[in-house]
């Protein structure tokens, strides 16, 4: 399963660009890379993609910035990790940056290698933090231990967030889908079959990547 990895910049020129530097890691399904370029849409994204476990995000942007962006992930998803880009050497915005829980801070014109770099190494701590299987933890220190009820009561949280998360989807797509069927019986000969297929693809494809994410979380729950 590839790394899913929302990267936010209103700057339309960096979609490209990140997806022609990461275009073998890609091919390769080692990351998938989802783009929004404002602070609101990256939530929506975040919404559609629970997967999602790390956010690049410049901080200067329309509608939301990018540190009011971070503290609403820190809010509802404190588990993803933010790396934050920007063309300003603003001592006191990488601060503010860092306390929200920025892991990284990275200047444009993008260095690509270095942003490379930046997501394998956060992407890494990220992969360290969830504790060990319990097999191995049969001869370990009552501290250990301790540790790892903590990682499971971590686990457990996000499940709740991701299960809320699914109901709300649900309930969404229900009306939807409702709304769908009453404009078909009303309109039949008006409606634009292809608009109607992809919505109905987009509302499968998140109850989709939400139920991902609920058995990624049961299986390392099991894992203990």
């Amino acid at each position: 399963m590839p790394e899913y990895i929302l990267f936010v910049d209103d700057e339309k020129l960096v979609k490209r660009l990140v997806s022609h530097y990461f275009r073998n890691q890609i091919s390769q399904e080692k990351y998938e890379f989802i783009f929004a370029y404002n602070g609101i849409e990256a939530l929506e994204k975040l919404q559609e993609y629970p997967l999602a476990n790390l956010v690049i995000t410049d901080i200067n942007m329309p509608e939301m910035d990018g540190l009011t962006l971070i503290g609403k992930i820190r809010e509802f998803r404190p588990y993803i990790k933010t790396i934050v880009i920007s063309a300003y050497e603003d001592l006191k915005l990488i601060r503010q940056a860092m306390n929200l829980g920025a892991c990284d801070f990275i200047n444009k014109p993008i260095d690509f290698q270095d942003l490379e770099t930046s997501i394998q190494r956060t992407l890494d701590e990220l992969h360290q933090l969830k504790p060990a299987p319990l097999s191995s933890m049969l001869h370990v220190p009552t501290a250990n231990i301790h540790n790892s009820s903590s990682g499971i009561n971590e686990y457990l949280q996000e499940s709740q967030i991701v299960m809320r998360e699914v109901i709300n989807n649900l309930s969404s797509h229900r009306q939807k889908f409702a709304e769908i069927s009453l404009n078909y019986v009303q309109n039949s000969p008006e409606i634009n079959s292809e608009a109607l297929l992809l919505e109905v693809s987009q509302m499968l494809e998140s109850i989709k990547n939400s139920t991902e994410r609920l058995e990624q979380i049961s299986n390392a729950v099991i894992g203990y």
